[in-house]
């Protein structure tokens, strides 16, 4: 089981607004996946994922994590065209954190793509150890090469706002640009983690990928770092709980005051 929150301390944070307020980190959220023996969604909407191959569990950020053991058809899909992912004109942000067994080549994190160049979007490490997100109809963004520790957790966020484009690395931002405005293409293609879908298109992952979430509008700088909480990460609180846990929150309020 993955360590959560207590109901507690998220309740007071939905009662009094927290700082940087980890409830709102549901806030438009639309695809959550823990990885724990599962594709399960976390995000409420049902879009599970499911595993290809001999992609499997291994030990995770926090319990399970989605493993990717460097073959070309280890990967987890979406096995249908999801429209809340293709994101057009609008904001949006990507997070994962990765864990490489080895860095060699360029290597797909999560993406709706099609073929060499679109439609959709993809987010990568190329050769080379830098990070890259391209979008047919938007553009692309390419940061410096990254220090990237094998065998360690690392943080990986894409966060569009307006016609900003910016590129996080374990808190660090490390690619920014503007003129990002274009609706990006879409696809019909369901999401794709770890791998690309195509002839000659062969962008595997080694290693294990965990709590992968996708937002239909840009997060801040404080929720990003609240997310990469030192290294730790941060479980994001379900919707649903969050409903509950703030009823209950004002039921203790309520007795408090009486």
């Amino acid at each position: 089981m993955k360590r959560r929150i207590s109901g507690a301390v998220v309740g007071l944070i939905v009662a009094t607004g927290g700082t940087a307020a980890k409830a709102d980190l549901a806030d438009a959220l639309q695809g959550y996946w823990q990885f724990e023996g599962s594709g399960a969604d976390g995000s409420g909407f049902g879009r599970d994922v499911a595993l290809n191959g001999v992609a499997g569990y291994d030990t995770g950020l926090f319990g399970q994590a989605l493993n990717l053991p460097w073959d070309p058809d280890a990967y987890a899909y979406r096995p249908v065209d999801d429209q809340a992912f293709d994101f057009g004109a609008g904001d949006f942000t990507i997070q994962t954190w990765v864990n490489y067994n080895s860095l060699y080549g360029e290597m797909v994190l999560v993406e709706k793509f099609t073929g060499a160049g679109g439609p959709g979007w993809t987010l990568s490490k190329l050769n080379g150890d830098a990070y890259h997100f391209y979008a047919a109809g938007m553009g692309s963004i390419s940061s410096p090469a990254q220090t990237i520790s094998l065998g360690e957790w690392h943080h990986v966020v894409a966060v569009r706002e307006g016609d900003t484009l910016e590129l996080f690395f374990d808190n660090d931002k490390i690619a920014s640009g503007t003129g990002f405005s274009g609706a990006i293409s879409d696809t019909s293609k369901g999401l794709l983690i770890g791998q690309r879908d195509g002839p000659s298109q062969d962008f595997r992952m080694d290693g294990r990928l965990d709590e992968i979430a996708i937002w239909t509008r840009a997060l801040g700088e404080t929720e990003i770092e609240t997310l990469y909480n030192d290294g730790a990460g941060l479980i994001i609180p379900e919707p649903a709980a969050l409903c509950l846990l703030g009823l209950g929150s004002l039921a203790v309020l309520r007795r408090g005051r009486g």
